[in-house]
């Protein structure tokens, strides 16, 4: 009997702290939060373009060479685009930003700039 009581304290232990373990990870968003268009900032006064990614990981923009594909890259989507630059669009407290990287910097590099961002239709 001691045994059984043992077995079960233990059993308890561990499930609690699974519990605790798995309700303490970060959530990762979903690429379906990212997908649609989004206004998002030149990085230049007030002036904006539009990015668009698909379902299908293709991305398209409103300035310079249209084309570029993006994954999810944690909570944040990243894109590269044909022309060189990168994007990255990132939920940053209550709302999210858009940061650019130049041709040949890497997304960990420092951005060139950061510029709120707001997606204007979901897909």
């Amino acid at each position: 009997m001691l045994r059984l009581i043992f077995r079960a304290s233990v059993f308890a232990v561990l499930a609690t702290c699974l519990a605790l373990a798995q309700s303490s990870k970060p959530n990762a968003r979903s690429s379906a939060s990212f997908v649609g268009r989004w206004e998002v900032g030149t990085g230049v006064g007030s002036m904006t373009f539009y990015i668009t990614l698909d379902r299908d990981g293709q991305a398209t923009k409103s300035q310079g060479s249209p084309h570029g594909t993006w994954t999810m890259h944690g909570d944040e989507a990243r894109i590269t685009w044909d022309d060189g630059w990168r994007d990255v669009i990132r939920k940053a407290g209550d709302h999210y930003e858009k940061a650019a990287f130049a041709p040949g910097k890497t997304f960990s590099d420092p951005p060139a700039n950061i510029t709120g961002a707001t997606r204007t239709e979901p897909l």
